[in-house]
């Protein structure tokens, strides 16, 4: 469905209804000054109470105004004229506040104004207005408000409005679906050369509105249990027909309903209308709301939205991150068979976040989910036993749960089973034997090993977030001029682990590591030089950077060098190397890189357009737990799990 095209509504209305449309002129300084004469002689006649004429001199103004892009004495003007009562300026006022002409952007303004001009009979201003209650622009989303300005707009012939309200009976949006009735306005639409009405009138799916007006069927009983009193049987029909809406695609209709069952304080409702505020599906985004939503759902026991507000803690979305009350949402799902909760219950029992660290409750947690056939914590529980951390050490059960995340394909765990003899996983308790190891190293004169324990101490400190000790490991093989203590060194300074914050620092040991050639460490210091952090900003020297890394098979090197590519920054614009490395990057798995890369196939950027190679990567891209994939394809197919997972 179209939007109304409010720039052209306006060059149309005051180029057919205003004589100054047809003064020629001969520069800019004479049409300047001609539209001030205009505005001074408007406010002559306003005072000498002649309000018909200082509006025709304010219209006349309004539109050299506008063609000129004028728009600080644009809005001047139609302020003057919308409070003189004129309905064509009470209709531009509103553009000015909808596009932000002259005056700061303010939506419910924009409506206010739209508001005024349409109950003049302004028939752009009716079709626009339309539009604002549809999408829920400025004022509460409501169809049945639209169809009403649609219908106003459409009797007086705007084509724009025709168009819509023929969408409106033929989906069902805020009135009973009718075929018939759709096809009459979009006739009407087609009649004054509107190209999209035509093509609705030759793509009617007659078993598609056959389906709809079921579906409308069970929406209007709905609203029947709920005028009767009967909430709980309404809310049952608002979820199916929600439902419903949602396996064809239709989010404006889903999104109604779904309002309506949590409204009644439906709980799946609820949960499901935080799922439209956090992935933006027919209402603007806003964690606030969605975690409001969430909260109400959880309160009354529903796993999926206490596992999401337990995120919302965790992550500070929506509400103020707190650990500890993200580990009480956790539990919450957790012992109601959520996968996730689990895994993250134990994440937080293992590494003693919200909670008092415990490996045996971390273990516990995480076979929960591996029983449940979940890859990651078949992986995870793996190590636990070969670590004997929380259980008793068992090399067998280890081999026990690698094979059962092996079977589900996971690379990791083959890689495990294929190495498990050579492997050596260190726990927290050989973090000393491996510093004291470096210790005697070095005072022996064998710095080879030496910076092989202390790099490996580093990584069982930094994972145990030990990190003082952690940045003493880094500091040490950094001063053996090792490339991965620099590197891990400068991380440490980069994030303020274990020393204080010093960017000029990181900078100083990302630049020695990445001189040595190590990947990860020009990735890194390219991003110093994009962000101008403890550097000076450079995109070229960015781009030289993760070059280099992307030359040695970086994949966020790859993903980098791509975008710049892209975006033409700090490199001359070219989609086709974009799309060469970014391709590079998402083939070794790269989530963001096959977003981007799915983005560049669906638009036909670099690329020869293709929707099922974008689909691809954009699922390739969510299957990693990608949320802007995850909400492309949720919006953009018919997936009925509305997990924000």
């Amino acid at each position: 469905m179209r939007i109304s095209s409010f720039l052209l509504a306006i060059v149309m209305a005051f180029a057919t209804n205003h004589s100054v449309a047809q003064i020629q002129v001969q520069n800019y300084e004479q049409t300047q000054d001609y539209a001030d004469k205009l505005y001074e002689q408007a406010l002559e006649y306003k005072k000498a109470g002649d309000n018909e004429k200082a509006v025709e001199c304010l219209s006349e103004a309004a539109f050299i105004y506008e063609i000129m892009c004028d728009y600080d004495n644009y809005y001047k003007t139609e302020l003057l004229s919308a409070n003189l009562n004129d309905a064509m300026g009470q209709y531009g006022l509103g553009l000015c506040y909808y596009y932000g002409y002259g005056i700061e952007q303010d939506k419910e303004q924009s409506v206010y104004w739209f508001t005024k001009a349409a109950e003049q009979g302004q028939e752009n201003a009716q079709s626009n207005l339309g539009y604002c209650y549809f999408k829920g622009i400025g004022v509460e989303q409501n169809f049945e408000k639209a169809v009403y300005w649609y219908k106003k707009a459409a009797e007086q012939d705007d084509a724009n409005a025709q168009l819509n309200l023929g969408t409106c009976f033929y989906n069902g949006f805020g009135v009973e679906p009718n075929l018939e009735q759709a096809k009459y306005w979009w006739n009407k639409a087609a009649e004054q050369d509107d190209e999209q009405a035509q093509e609705a009138l030759n793509k009617i799916d007659e078993s598609r509105f056959t389906i709809f007006n079921e579906i409308w069927q069970l929406y209007k009983q709905a609203l029947t249990y709920n005028n009767s009193g009967e909430k709980e049987e309404a809310a049952k029909c608002f979820n199916e027909a929600a439902n419903k809406y949602l396996e064809k695609d239709c989010l404006e209709l889903y999104y109604d309903c779904v309002k309506h069952s949590a409204d009644l304080n439906n709980a799946e409702g609820q949960y499901n209308l935080g799922v439209c505020y956090y992935s933006n599906i027919s209402v603007e985004q806003s964690m606030e709301k969605a975690a409001e939503c969430w909260m109400k759902a959880a309160e009354q026991g529903h796993a999926k939205a206490q596992f999401n507000i337990g995120l919302c803690y965790k992550n500070g979305e929506g509400v103020e991150q707190s650990w500890e009350k993200a580990v009480y949402w956790y539990q919450k799902a957790a012992e109601l068979g959520i996968i996730d909760a689990q895994n993250n219950l134990g994440y937080c029992y293992f590494h003693g976040r919200g909670v008092e660290q415990s490996f045996e409750k971390s273990a516990y947690w995480i076979r929960k989910a591996a029983e449940q056939n979940d890859v990651n914590s078949q992986l995870s529980l793996g190590l636990f036993y070969k670590k004997g951390e929380g259980v008793e050490q068992s090399d067998e059960q280890a081999i026990y749960w690698w094979e059962k995340a092996a079977e589900q394909g996971d690379v990791t765990a083959k890689y495990y089973l294929e190495n498990a003899d050579k492997l050596k996983f260190y726990g927290l308790k050989d973090a000393e034997q491996l510093y004291q190891k470096a210790i005697d190293y070095y005072n022996s004169g064998d710095k080879e090993h030496a910076v092989e324990c202390f790099n490996k101490a580093f990584a069982v400190y930094y994972n145990y977030f030990d990190y003082e000790k952690s940045f003493i490991c880094a500091t040490k093989s950094a001063e053996l001029n090792n490339a991965d203590g620099q590197y891990n060194l400068g991380w440490s300074y980069y994030y303020g682990i274990g020393v204080e914050q010093s960017y000029e620092q990181a900078v100083f040991w990302f630049t020695k590591a990445a001189e040595q050639g190590l990947a990860d460490a020009q990735t890194k210091l390219a991003f110093c030089y994009y962000e101008g952090s403890g550097v000076e900003l450079s995109i070229k020297q960015a781009v030289l950077w993760w070059k280099r890394a992307a030359e040695q098979g970086d994949d966020c090197g790859q993903y980098n060098l791509g975008l710049c590519y892209k975006k033409g920054e700090g490199v001359e614009q070219s989609f086709e190397q974009s799309v060469y490395w970014l391709t590079k990057a998402a083939e070794q798995g790269q989530d963001q890189a096959q977003f981007s890369l799915g983005l560049c196939y669906y638009d036909g950027d670099g690329v020869k357009q293709d929707l099922e190679q974008a689909n691809y990567w954009f699922t390739k891209s969510a299957e990693q737990g990608n949320n802007d994939a995850k909400r492309w394809l949720y919006y953009h197919t018919s997936n009925s799990d509305s997990s924000a997972q």
